[in-house]
């Protein structure tokens, strides 16, 4: 580890045994006593309580001092941080002129930025932490202050900015500890060592103490050193602060995508990259409960002892899979294509019963011998459901109906321009072959006009086809109709936001809630806590809709299509019809591996307008009506049936 760390060239970036002391520095309790003039004050303390009362005690006996030293040297780093903190409630009483503290450098992650592709806004920040101000009072102090440390104690922040304005000497013995300046993280590695990550760097210059005395002087010489610096007042350090290097730029990782099955030391990177990144940057982690911990100990031999380059890839796509997210997609792998295919037929199935069923054909190229309502039985041969099993471990869902439809379509997908041969039942119950070529145009799933008026006076919207610029128009096509039917069973086109605001008769301030990732220096270099952030839906001047509104909803609304349905509840409470959604919603990100996969998945947390979940759970459908194989064979949309059925029975 000590090694690998080595290669970063940082110095607050290392490993070490843990120790319990450090060379002759004893323990030793808080006591004052006067020496020469100068009262000299060994500070010692447990926690934070003993650290404010220690700063009490210590006051008044610094208010009557002339001439002071703070010894805050420690036996053991563990016990460093209460001694600082005496010296940080004394900050009134010892500071003689005003002064700010050190200014922090670091990086703060605003959700996973993507390494490939448009972001979502997620953003990674190179940022100055505003230094602590320490004000002078009129309360009576020292003249000057000499601090006394050592690596285990380390220097305080209100010393360095005392030093800078003349009112104290830093004396350190030994020498100033590795990641002085750092923030460090500490990550047990067992067996008694630990690694040190730095977190932040200091603006300019790193300070550095006045003294230095050797770690193994005798006590007597060291008393002798720090009386010699009291009455010694060194001249003011100045103010002034270089100027900070030169800021570094983001860049993305590195993918090694030359080489399709990639080294031992590669491939066993591509899974600790992988592992981190959804550890720190996948908004509904805790959804997972522990299984994304086991999940990097069952993977870890697998990805080491990856044959070739398809094992390596299909390890990664079946990793990818135990994050259930619908969002969650592996790309750049021809041996993950070769699985799930990347071309499908010409028709459209989805899981009924139990089976997988044609919904719809293809406009263009209907392919012969198929019908809506037939049922697939095999797929080159192998029953239909051993294929859907065969591909299932190498795809994500948010919930079990989707991971079906995937499944489903992924066993019929292929290489483009590949001829597929299906064994197909048709209402009659007979069974046939048929072939036809795959391809990877995506047409509409329905046919007719876009927008229309259904069942006299109830108007028809299907939001898979509508564009942004047709909203204006259909609502004034809709103007006198009681209901509008929002079929958004699909994908939209961004339109979300411009029928909601001709809805919001609520006037809602909130439509959905959103929660980010934040990941920033801390105390212990864990997430900060998410950033928060509610949508608020565009004020129009355009006439509001008042008339009833239902959204009909299956397995086939994801993402974008869910948060329409966000937007719809909270603008004027639409009503669902229909499935269960996909339950993934909150803009896309990706990482990418060695041998150039990309992976992507959620990158936020989005919840209902009164903080529901949605992620998993989907939109929950108030009438459940799902297709049957007879109603299909009819030509009939049953869904939609009962939604014009539902409008004719309300009040």
């Amino acid at each position: 580890m000590g090694v690998l760390l080595g290669v970063l060239h940082d110095t607050a970036t290392y490993v070490e045994r843990d120790s319990s002391g450090l060379g002759a520095v004893k323990p030793r309790t808080t006591s004052t006593r006067t020496i020469d003039g100068v009262l000299v004050a060994t500070i010692a303390a447990s926690s934070w309580g003993d650290a404010e009362a220690t700063s009490r005690r210590l006051s008044g006996e610094l208010a009557v001092a002339k001439l002071a030293v703070l010894d805050i040297r420690v036996p053991s780093s563990g016990l460093g941080w209460p001694a600082r903190l005496v010296l940080s409630g004394l900050a009134p009483t010892i500071v003689s002129h005003d002064g700010a503290g050190l200014v922090a450098r670091g990086v703060e992650h605003i959700g996973y930025r993507p390494q490939s592709g448009p972001s979502g806004g997620y953003s990674t920040v190179f940022t100055a932490y505003a230094p602590e101000l320490y004000l002078a009072t009129n309360k009576p102090h020292p003249a000057h202050v000499v601090v006394v440390a050592n690596e285990a104690s380390r220097v305080p922040d209100v010393a360095w900015a005392m030093q800078r304005s003349g009112d104290a000497t830093i004396v350190v013995q030994g020498h100033l500890a590795r990641d002085e300046f750092s923030s460090p993280r500490i990550v047990p590695l067992g067996e008694g060592w630990s690694a040190h990550l730095r977190q932040t760097f200091v603006s300019g210059p790193e300070p550095q103490p006045d003294v230095t005395l050797s770690a193994d002087l005798a006590e007597a010489q060291v008393r002798e050193a720090v009386l010699r610096a009291a009455h010694h007042v060194a001249p003011p350090r100045g103010r002034a602060v270089a100027l900070p290097p030169p800021e570094p730029s983001w860049r993305p990782d590195a993918t090694y995508a030359s080489s399709p099955y990639p080294s031992r030391e590669r491939r066993l990177l591509a899974l600790f990259r992988f592992w981190n990144v959804i550890e720190r940057f996948y908004p509904y982690l805790t959804l997972m409960g522990d299984t994304w911990d086991r999940a990097l100990v069952e993977f870890l031999p697998r990805f080491e002892l990856a044959a070739d380059a398809r094992q390596y890839a299909l390890a990664v796509a079946e990793l990818a899979a135990r994050i259930p997210d619908g969002h969650v997609h592996v790309t750049g792998s021809p041996e993950v294509d070769r699985v799930l295919g990347s071309a499908r037929p010409p028709f459209e199935v989805q899981v009924l019963g139990g089976q997988v069923v044609v919904t719809s054909l293809s406009q263009k190229s209907p392919p012969p011998g198929i019908l809506p309502g037939d049922v697939i039985v095999t797929v080159a041969g192998e029953p239909m459901d051993a294929a859907m099993e065969r591909v299932s471990p190498y795809i994500a869902g948010s919930n079990e109906a989707y991971v079906a439809y995937r499944a489903a379509g992924a066993a019929l997908a292929g290489e483009l321009g590949e001829s597929l041969t299906v064994t197909v039942r048709d209402a009659a119950g007979a069974t046939h072959d048929v072939s036809m070529p795959r391809t990877k145009e995506r047409e509409p799933r329905r046919a007719g006009p876009v927008y229309r008026l259904v069942d006299g006076d109830v108007g028809y919207a299907d939001l898979d086809r509508l564009e942004v610029g047709d909203v204006d128009a259909m609502f004034s096509a809709f103007e006198k109709t009681r209901a509008i039917v929002f079929d958004m069973r699909g994908y939209p086109h961004n339109t979300g936001p411009a029928i909601a605001q001709r809805l919001n008769v609520r006037h809602v301030g909130v439509a959905a809630q959103f929660f980010e990732p934040f990941v920033a220096p801390g105390a212990a270099g864990e997430v900060a806590p998410r950033r928060f952030f509610g949508q608020a839906l565009p004020q129009t001047e355009q006439p509001q809709y008042r008339g009833k509104t239902v959204m009909l909803i299956d397995e086939r609304t994801i993402s974008q299509a869910e948060h329409v349905g966000l937007l719809l509840e909270a603008a004027n409470g639409t009503t669902f019809i229909g499935s269960q959604t996909a339950g993934a919603d909150g803009d896309v990100t990706r990482l990418v591996l060695p041998a150039g996969i990309s992976v992507s998945f959620t990158g936020r947390d989005v919840r209902h307008a009164d903080g529901r979940q949605l992620q998993r759970t989907g939109l929950v459908p108030d009438l459940v009506v799902r297709p049957t194989v007879e109603g299909i064979r009819a030509g009939r949309d049953e869904v939609l049936e009962q939604a014009l059925a539902t409008i004719k029975s309300a009040p």
